[in-house]
C-alpha cells in the first residue's frame, strides 16, 4: 500500500515535470523576444510578441484589453472601461464630450489591439509608425503641434484646443509628420473639469405671507455641466462632490411707500445654512434694489442648494421685467454656480 503511494507520487511529479518542459519548450517555439541597443537613442530596446519595439526608460506602457467589439487602430486615444477576469485594464475609444470623466484618459494605443485582444497602451513616451498627418481629422498637423482628446470623435486627436462644455486635455505633440511612419510623443495632462451652472427667472415671485421662508425658483437654465435645477425648481442638484461658489442677484421691488425688508440666506437638502442670513430695506414705492451674494459651500454628489427669501410686507416682490427696444430683458432672479475644488 506504502509502496503504491510512493509510485503514484513519483508517476505525478514525473508528469507535472514533463509538463513543464513541454510548456517551456512552446514558449520558446511560439514567443520570440529579442534585446538589442539603440545608438540614436542611447537606450535599450526590448521588442515585444507582436514586434512593438519597447524603448526602456522613454515608453511607459499599460498592459490593456480590447473588449469593445472592433479592433482599435494605433495611435488612438483611449480611456479606461473596467477591469477584466484577468487583472487587465480594459480600455474603449474615449472622446473628450463629457461623456466619460477626464480621470478615465488613459493614453495612446502604442499597436494595434484586435477585439478580444491584449496590447499596449502608452501612458508616456513615443507611439511610433502612426499617421500623423492629421488628414483623418479634417486637419493639418506639423511638428511641435499639441494634440488634444478630440471631443466630436471616438478615439480621435486634435490640434484645436476644445472649449467648454467639451474637456480640454493635452494629450502629446508630434514630433514627426508622416502618413505610415509618424511619431507622437505622448503625455496626458488631466485637468480637472469644474462642473458649473447658470439659472434665472423669468417671473414675478412673491411671498405668500409674511415671515415665512419662501424657496426662490427657476424657469431658465443658461449654462450647464454638472449641475442641474430638479424638482421643485428651487432645488439645484450637485452631481459631483466638491467645494462650490453659489452667488445670486435679485431684482427686488416696492409697491407702497413704507419701509420694508427682504431677507434671503441658502439651504442645503431643506436645512438652513448656519449664520448666512442676510436683511435689506427698500422704503418707497416702485423703488427697485438689487441684492446680491455668494456663498462658498462644501457640497457633495446629490445635493441640493436652495435660494430662500422672506419678507416683512407682502408688497416686496422679486421683479421680472421684459426687453425694450434697446436692452434684454431683467430677470427676477439669477444663479451662478461654479465649482471651486474638487
Amino acid at each position: 500500500m506504502v509502496d503504491r503511494q510512493r509510485v503514484n507520487r513519483n508517476d505525478i511529479a514525473e508528469i507535472s515535470q514533463k509538463q513543464r518542459v513541454i510548456k517551456a519548450l512552446e514558449h520558446s517555439i511560439d514567443i520570440t523576444r529579442r534585446l538589442e541597443w539603440s545608438v540614436n537613442n542611447d537606450a535599450l530596446i526590448l521588442e515585444h510578441l507582436n514586434g512593438l519595439k519597447h524603448y526602456i526608460g522613454e515608453d511607459v506602457y499599460y498592459a490593456a484589453v480590447n473588449h469593445t467589439g472592433a479592433d482599435i487602430p494605433a495611435g488612438t486615444c483611449v480611456g479606461f472601461a473596467g477591469v477584466n477576469g484577468e487583472e487587465r485594464v480594459e480600455i474603449q475609444k474615449y472622446i473628450a464630450d463629457g461623456t466619460f470623466h477626464e480621470v478615465y484618459l488613459m493614453g495612446v494605443t502604442a499597436e494595434d489591439i484586435a477585439d478580444d485582444a491584449e496590447g499596449k497602451v502608452t501612458a508616456f513616451g513615443y507611439v511610433r509608425g502612426i499617421d500623423t498627418t492629421g488628414t483623418a481629422y479634417s486637419e493639418t498637423w506639423l511638428i511641435g503641434d499639441i494634440l488634444y482628446a478630440h471631443p466630436t470623435t471616438l478615439g480621435g486627436l486634435t490640434k484645436v484646443k476644445p472649449t467648454a462644455p467639451n474637456r480640454s486635455m493635452e494629450v502629446g505633440v508630434v514630433l514627426k509628420v508622416d502618413a505610415s511612419e509618424g511619431i507622437l510623443l505622448v503625455r496626458p495632462t488631466l485637468h480637472p473639469h469644474m462642473r458649473y451652472g447658470v439659472f434665472s427667472d423669468t417671473t414675478d415671485q412673491t411671498a405668500s405671507a409674511t415671515a415665512t421662508p419662501t424657496a426662490i425658483t427657476f424657469d431658465t437654465t443658461d449654462q450647464s455641466d454638472g449641475v442641474a435645477l430638479g424638482i421643485p425648481t428651487s432645488r439645484v442638484l450637485i452631481s459631483e462632490a466638491g467645494l462650490y461658489n453659489f452667488q445670486f442677484s435679485l431684482q427686488v421691488t416696492s409697491a407702497s411707500s413704507s419701509v420694508k425688508y427682504i431677507e434671503v440666506w441658502p439651504r442645503i437638502n431643506g436645512i438652513n445654512v448656519a449664520n448666512s442670513n442676510t436683511k435689506w430695506s427698500i422704503n418707497s414705492n416702485t423703488a427697485v434694489i438689487v441684492p446680491a451674494l455668494n456663498y462658498i459651500l462644501p457640497m457633495n454628489a446629490s445635493d441640493y442648494f436652495e435660494l430662500m427669501f422672506a419678507v416683512n410686507d407682502t408688497n416686496v416682490k422679486l421683479d421680472a421685467s421684459a426687453a425694450t427696444g434697446y436692452s434684454p430683458a431683467i430677470p427676477s432672479v439669477i444663479l451662478t454656480v461654479t465649482q471651486v475644488v474638487d
